[in-house]
């Protein structure tokens, strides 16, 4: 799932120049490789879709233990 909102002002170090963060909920956990990983990659896309500086893209994760969808747990 994607949400995306357009002319949204996001104040980083004292300006509000392109940036971004993203918020990435994981079912169960993944290695510290891992997740190097997929920042690493989130951050180009981010970057060349978005034209933002890798340098103000952050990237936030959550470990979920249970996730629902359809009236049961996963």
């Amino acid at each position: 799932m994607l949400n995306f909102e357009d002319n949204c002002k996001l104040w980083f170090k004292g300006n509000n120049a392109p940036a971004a963060i993203a918020e990435v909920s994981l079912y169960g956990s993944a290695s510290a490789a891992a997740y190097n990983n997929l920042t690493s990659e989130l951050t180009d896309i981010l970057s060349e879709v978005l034209g933002i500086s890798a340098g103000r893209i952050y990237v936030k994760y959550s470990e979920i233990e249970y996730w629902g969808m359809g009236g049961s747990n996963f």
